[in-house]
């Protein structure tokens, strides 16, 4: 209930704010202000979106009721800014100019689990690695078209950086059906990890 009750309110203030600015498609993600969390979205519930928190932004992120940070970060952890909360932390190094499926599979695997939510995943900026997550996420568990998730990402306000052009052909060319096959029904509907992830070397099913 209090998580409900603060985010209530900072989806509010981010949607006046963004009010004054251009249309903004209703099922992208929605602008939430959390002091210290720069580029904060939602985009399903339980399931949010950022660039890097400051040690402020994870303490707020405490106290809001989150239980996860997924770092998308190659080099950087977020040990010394959650220090002192009780944020689960998670990390799946991802190489903005090289995404690969295993990474993917991993990060599903944890955003998908409900006893992780809320659950936020970042990188530096909250624009590229994490735009792809973002956009896979789309695609893969809301059921959107390619084009349409890939849209979102490079023009939906996150702050895609185009030198990193292409993400989007790694999208459209990912062969989501097969992944999808090696998913149950109830890693979509319950998080539930799925033969994949059995074999990837690290993870416990």
């Amino acid at each position: 209930m209090r998580i409900m009750m603060i985010l209530a309110v900072c989806l509010a203030m981010g949607a006046s704010a963004y009010g004054q600015e251009q249309f903004r498609p209703t099922d992208w993600g929605d602008p939430v202000h959390i002091e210290g969390v720069p580029n904060l979205y939602r985009i399903d519930e339980g399931v949010y979106r950022s660039a890097q928190p400051s040690a402020l932004g994870m303490k707020n992120l405490d106290s809001a009721g989150f239980k996860t940070v997924v770092n998308l970060r190659l080099f950087h952890s977020d040990t010394d800014e959650a220090e002192g909360t009780g944020l689960r932390l998670m990390r799946v190094p991802m190489k903005a100019w090289a995404p690969d499926e295993q990474r993917a599979a991993q990060f599903f695997s944890i955003v998908s689990d409900p006893s992780n939510r809320p659950v936020l995943f970042h990188c530096w900026h909250g624009a590229d690695r994490t735009g792809v997550m973002g956009a896979l996420y789309r695609v893969v568990v809301q059921g959107w078209t390619k084009e349409a998730a890939i849209e979102e990402m490079v023009n939906g306000g996150y702050g895609f950086h185009s030198i990193w052009f292409h993400l989007p052909a790694w999208i459209r060319d990912l062969d989501v059906d097969a992944l999808k096959e090696d998913f149950t029904d109830d890693f979509f509907q319950a998080g539930v990890m799925c033969p994949l992830f059995r074999r990837m070397p690290g993870l416990v099913c």
